[in-house]
This record gives C-alpha cells, structure tokens and sequence, in this order.
C-alpha cells in the first residue's frame, strides 16, 4: 500500500546502517500491534485516557509506555479515526506524544516516531495541528547520538511531510 511512494526517497535497506530505521521500517511496523475493537465513543475515550496517562509519565515502565504506543495504532487500525470526538482525544496526546518522542529509551522513541509516522499516514491533514506541534520535538532528534533516535526522526518527519505535501 505505501511501498510505491518509498522509491522517492531512494532508500534501500541494504544501506542502512547498524542500529538505524527508515521509512520502510516504520511502514511494516504501522500493523504490527495487537488486535482491538471499539464498540463506542465512550470506550474509545477511556482507551485513550488510559494511554494518555500512561504516556504523560515517564515514571511508568518504559514497556508499558511503549505497550501504549502501538495501542494508539491498535485503535487506529480499528477504526478510531471514524469515531466521533477522535480529533478532540488526538490533541489531548499531544504533550503525551511529545513526551514520548523526548524520552531517554530509544525504544520509547521509536515506537513514537513509528506512531506519528502511522497517525499522519491514516489522518492525512487532520494530523496537521498534532504535526505542528511535535515537529520540533522531532528535529531535536536529528542530531542525537544514538542512531535508532536520530533515524527514527527523520524517518517520522519524512512520512509527515510526505503526507501533508499530498
């Protein structure tokens, strides 16, 4: 499904480097989370309160922080974005995501990133104010050291720009 727009970026896997991610990378794990159903708003809403809870403190478990990341697309696969009020519940994970995309455990980071990439992938440009406001999280990333965080934000700033140009 999003294979034919990868080629643009003339990304190839077999030069990538240790410890890097691309957008290929990202793309595979978009669907790569456990199966959930959403049966009305008022689940979706207490979903995403619990996410957000876990997300906005960085004292919780770094598994589960990340565990809460692939839930958000987890929904997303289930068909949150339909639901009514989701827009308003996105902008309420913003500090969340922001949080998340700042974090010290690389995992923690790239699951954000791969979140962030999924999110403005489904929601085209009704992600623009969530883009807006974690863009620059996300560059503050570029220089970091550790190649999983750096790779992981270009590769997220790439799918978001990607979409918002369409």
């Amino acid at each position: 499904m999003y294979s034919s727009k990868l080629t643009s970026f003339g990304h190839r896997k077999e030069g990538t480097s240790a410890g890097a991610v691309d957008e290929e990378d990202f793309i595979q794990a978009f669907e790569d989370v456990p199966g959930v159903q959403i049966y009305s708003n008022r689940e979706l809403e207490d979903s995403i309160a619990k996410i957000r809870d876990v997300l906005s403190d960085d004292k919780h478990d770094w598994e589960h922080r990340v565990a809460s990341l692939k839930k958000v697309r987890s929904l997303l696969l289930a068909g949150a974005a339909e639901h009514e009020g989701f827009s308003q519940q996105l902008r309420l994970l913003e500090g969340a995501f922001k949080l998340s995309a700042k974090d010290l455990r690389s995992q923690v980071v790239r699951e954000a990133c791969i979140t962030l990439g999924h999110l403005s992938s489904v929601l085209g440009n009704r992600f623009d104010h969530v883009a807006e406001s974690v863009m620059p999280t996300l560059l503050n990333l570029i220089p970091n050291s550790a190649k999983i965080m750096a790779t992981s934000g270009v590769a997220a700033i790439r799918l978001i720009i990607r979409v918002s140009s369409n």
